[in-house]
């Protein structure tokens, strides 16, 4: 398992005001999906992953709803190296 991270030079994304939602997308083969689920991370460094995964394929799927204001986070994938898509949070 690895995780999927944001941009080179940070460890995390950090939500908005824009959506209480964090969504994904993700740049796959048609008709096959990745296991994902999201790591929230504290400031100290510690956190804690969604106990479960969600399917996610080319179409916007929302990945953890409800989610605060300023929350950092980052994506794991489960058995796949899948690095490329788009994320809406």
């Amino acid at each position: 398992m690895g995780y999927y991270q944001p941009p080179v030079g940070r460890s995390s994304w950090t939500t908005t005001s824009r959506c209480a939602d964090i969504n994904l997308k993700l740049n796959l083969t048609p008709g096959t999906t990745a296991e994902v689920r999201v790591c929230f991370t504290k400031s100290d460094g510690t956190g804690s992953c969604q106990t479960s995964w969600k399917q996610v394929g080319t179409s916007w799927k929302v990945v953890a709803s409800g989610v605060r204001d300023g929350t950092k986070f980052r994506f794991q994938f489960r058995n796949t190296n899948h690095r490329s898509g788009f994320a809406a949070f």
